[in-house]
């Protein structure tokens, strides 16, 4: 791996507060495995098992489910440094119900569980299964986050709440959403045009800026 990619994944849960040499020791532990996806490449099938879950190094990498009548669903879109499949993957779900595409041309590191949910005699890293543990209750935080933004009535509050949860995450009002503008309306539930209409009046009323992805929260 690239010391810059090493950087990345030191600020997740999992690799937190770490030197080089102990993320090395991780990372043969985890079974790690680095490849590249083009746009539009699937990841990983709906309903078949998830054996490896990854760290996106770069690129977007989307997580959906299609509901009954064929709606497509974003459950989960992954920038740089961001984490997936965790969950199903130390549960060994037989047929995940959720399948993953290359939004974008990206790298992304999978990882094993093997030594995790299998350990052989003698062989389990305590320390690492805590923080597999701590990197799980992260993910759960992560996903009380979509649920604040799909609990707003209103389309401008869900784009409110959205916009104030990337401003927390990345420290600065001025960031890049990991969505298009078309995956930004299927997040948040709504029509493309009606959510366009809405960011323009946000713009209009200085509550915001933008440019294309790039957002820069005003007030």
């Amino acid at each position: 791996m690239q010391q810059k990619d090493i950087k990345l994944i030191q600020k997740s849960t999992l690799f937190a507060g770490i030197s080089d040499a102990e993320t090395d020791r991780m990372l043969r532990y985890l079974k790690a495995d680095e490849k590249n996806y083009r746009q539009g490449e699937l990841l990983q099938r709906r309903g078949e098992p998830m054996d490896h879950f990854g760290y996106v190094l770069s690129g977007v990498v989307q997580v959906y489910f299609d509901e009954p009548d064929g709606t497509r669903v974003i459950m989960a879109s992954n920038g740089p440094g961001d984490s997936f499949g965790e969950s199903m993957c130390f549960l060994r779900v037989p047929e995940i119900p959720v399948y993953v595409v290359a939004a974008e041309d990206c790298r992304v590191l999978w990882l094993k569980m093997d030594n995790v949910i299998d350990p052989r005699p003698g062989h389990c890293d305590h320390a690492i299964v805590n923080r597999v543990m701590a990197s799980f209750a992260q993910r759960a935080l992560n996903l009380n986050d979509r649920i604040q933004v799909l609990s707003q009535r209103s389309l401008r509050k869900k784009i409110q709440t959205l916009l104030q949860q990337y401003r927390r995450k990345t420290g600065s009002s001025t960031f890049t959403l990991p969505l298009s503008r078309e995956d930004m309306s299927v997040f948040l539930g709504c029509d493309r045009s009606a959510l366009s209409r809405e960011l323009a009046r946000m713009k209009e009323e200085g509550l915001i800026d933008y440019y294309r992805n790039s957002f820069k929260v005003l007030k």
